[in-house]
């Protein structure tokens, strides 16, 4: 999303922050190999119900509309 939105150029700081907060956690480990110490990198990330509710209430539908325009565009580039 970040990658869509911000073309990368948000501040790294600003995610650690959310992940920290607890409103982003892990939901399942990454396909894959296992990390250097056995362990399962997280790869799918969820927002907590009760925070996914109220961050939709303040999503305006145009702006849903250009990220989901832009999410699929940078998908399809890599699908091609």
């Amino acid at each position: 999303m970040q990658a869509v939105k911000f073309e990368g150029s948000t501040d790294p700081g600003l995610l650690d922050e959310l992940l920290r907060s607890g409103i982003v956690v892990a939901s399942r480990p990454a396909p894959g190999p296992n990390t250097r110490d056995g362990s399962r990198a997280a790869g799918w990330y969820a927002v907590r119900p009760r925070a996914r509710e109220l961050l939709l209430r303040s999503l305006r539908e145009r702006d849903a509309q250009e990220i989901a325009r832009e999410l699929q565009r940078h998908v399809s580039r890599h699908l091609e």
